[in-house]
């Protein structure tokens, strides 16, 4: 059985719809991700499920039970927020047995369960300090104690790591999913960063314009995007217009050169498409035979572990064509000002009809 349902659940203000009606299900143990721009629906999906907005239609399903109208401590959820959100006047070890408090708890079973919680997060030697004596790092492992304490069937979790660096993101991130996978709870994770997405989820539920691009594996978004947005938004895309002109998989573009392609669905012949190709999949070559596009070398730029190379390439017109490859001292660099071929794996190269940009 799923642990979480929505069904067409929705939600609007005044004539703005902020989530369109919305179906989901998440399984036992899942790591659902909800990412998208600003205004896509993602936080209103999350306060839904929640308890903190009212739906104004669908239902909400939790093992199976209706909880669409259910007050927040009826459901049996844990919250994670980005601010922390810990009491400053109660100790670590109070603001942790909190929930067990609210629930009647013993004092003896309570003091069990903070000490495997501190430990768990691994810290526990702080349950007697105040949040106020504890780094940003530190107070979101006390958040993640206390909201995973009393084994909530599903954990919520809103832009958790916005508020700290980049280095002590990726440190959380590794002890959400060490956490995640000792306890083996079901987790819906809100954000706006597509590393994170990709890098944390099972399954990453895209949103745009308060509805779902698409639902997937990270891979299934990466390499299969459905809409142009997909293609765009995760991660960096060289699209590229052409026209499909067999059903097979080739496409013509628009300085009249033809290359292999892959359909992820099958593609009327005719159709207007954009090619995607990811900037890491094309390799600068003298001459190509085929599946290649050509395009004179503009500048590059070492960003430490890649470089990029930027290519004015006829097919794409006034965007420049972005290549790249690890950075390293043994290649010969290309030079600026000269004519490559890009080549490519046709099944690196996706199709996706020029009408569906959303």
């Amino acid at each position: 059985m799923s642990t979480l349902e929505t069904q067409g659940l929705g939600k609007t203000y005044g004539d703005f719809v902020a989530l369109a009606p919305t179906d989901i299900t998440v399984e036992k143990g899942e790591f659902l991700t909800l990412l998208g721009p600003s205004g896509s629906g993602k936080t209103t999906l999350l306060s839904l499920i929640a308890g903190l907005s009212e739906a104004d239609s669908g239902r909400i399903l939790m093992d199976g039970k209706d909880v669409t109208y259910a007050a927040p401590y009826q459901r049996d959820i844990g919250m994670m927020f980005q601010n922390y959100a810990l009491f400053p006047h109660m100790t670590i070890a109070e603001n942790i047995a909190f929930p067990l408090k609210m629930r009647k708890t013993s004092a003896a079973e309570s003091a069990r369960l903070v000490k495997e919680a501190l430990e768990m997060v691994r810290l526990p030697h702080i349950a007697d300090r105040y949040p106020k004596e504890l780094s940003g790092g530190q107070q979101q492992r006390v958040a993640l104690a206390r909201c995973t304490i009393y084994r909530p069937s599903v954990i919520l979790m809103d832009e958790p790591l916005g508020a700290l660096d980049k280095k002590l993101r990726d440190q959380m991130q590794f002890e959400i999913l060490r956490i995640h996978k000792e306890i083996g709870g079901t987790i819906v994770y809100v954000t706006h960063d597509q590393e994170e997405a990709m890098t944390m989820s099972d399954r990453i539920c895209l949103m745009n314009h308060g509805r779902i691009a698409q639902l997937g594996t990270p891979a299934d978004l990466y390499f299969r995007p459905q809409s142009i947005f997909v293609a765009d938004f995760l991660g960096e895309a060289n699209l590229i217009n052409g026209r499909l002109v067999s059903e097979a998989g080739m496409v013509r573009l628009n300085d009249g050169s033809e290359i292999r392609v892959s359909l992820p669905r099958p593609i009327a012949q005719g159709t207007e498409v954009k090619v995607m190709l990811r900037p890491q999949n094309l390799r600068l070559a003298e001459t190509a035979n085929s599946d290649s596009i050509s395009g004179k070398l503009i500048s590059s730029s070492v960003t430490g572990a890649s470089t990029k190379f930027f290519l004015d390439a006829p097919a794409l017109g006034d965007k420049p064509l972005i290549a790249t490859r690890a950075t390293g001292l043994s290649e010969a660099a290309p030079e600026p000002g000269r004519d490559y071929r890009l080549t490519f794996d046709p099944r690196d190269a996706v199709a996706i009809p020029a009408s569906e940009a959303a």
